[in-house]
């Protein structure tokens, strides 16, 4: 399948009736996003997931939720520093969670990165991260995968949904970005320039009418494809 950005908007008007959000959507999160994330995985069918910094187990949640409702056996391998979301941990015939407890710069393993499906990224937002995985973990993945980068920093509005990557970090994360733009400009220069990653969308799109980015002040989720 290849993952354009109708597709993906095709597959949250399908299956965003099906997620029921009471426990997981507050004040600190988008509705359109959780819908996003839960209708991506159902659309894709992942068998590996990786997903990095959980924290306390909000998007996985999510993706177990959508697993399940696949129907298809698949493996979430999460990678943190704490433990906090330990609980969540499964094995059983549709699903098996894992959680990695340590320094994924360490943890993870070569072979998990190439047989992955999907990536979710969060953790650190800042250039050194950035930069880290677009070199150690971006290079390994099978060409047509979806990566999935939480809390991309805010932008000018006149970016919302023209598929391009912005060029400084202006949102609640801007103090780790110590290189003064962060995140987004290691991607683009290690991934975007170098035709790794191809940037699909970001879902503070202005056609998806996601209230909650502006009103809240919460930072948007990039969606690439690794090229």
């Amino acid at each position: 399948m290849n993952i354009t950005k109708q597709i993906l908007i095709n597959a949250w008007n399908k299956y965003k009736t099906e997620i029921s959000l009471g426990e997981w959507w507050d004040t600190v999160a988008s509705k359109v996003e959780d819908e996003f994330l839960y209708s991506i995985i159902r659309k894709i069918k992942p068998k590996k997931i990786l997903e990095i910094s959980p924290q306390y187990g909000r998007s996985t949640k999510i993706m177990l939720s959508a697993v399940r409702k696949n129907n298809k056996y698949c493996e979430i391998l999460s990678y943190d520093v704490i433990s906090d979301s330990s609980n969540l941990n499964t094995n059983d015939s549709a699903v098996k969670r894992e959680l990695i407890v340590g320094d994924v710069k360490s943890t993870i393993n070569i072979n998990d990165i190439i047989e992955c499906d999907f990536l979710f990224m969060d953790s650190d937002h800042s250039y050194g991260f950035g930069k880290w995985y677009s070199q150690n973990i971006i290079p390994h993945l099978k060409n047509n995968i979806l990566v999935y980068i939480h809390d991309w920093p805010t932008y000018a509005s006149d970016g919302a949904g023209r598929n391009y990557l912005p060029h400084t970090s202006r949102g609640k994360f801007e103090n780790q970005n110590l290189h003064g733009d962060g995140e987004p400009r290691a991607v683009k220069e290690y991934c975007v320039h170098t035709k790794m990653l191809n940037p699909i969308m970001n879902l503070d799109d202005e056609n998806l009418n996601n209230i909650e980015y502006e009103n809240q002040g919460i930072d948007p989720v990039q969606l690439l494809v690794k090229i």
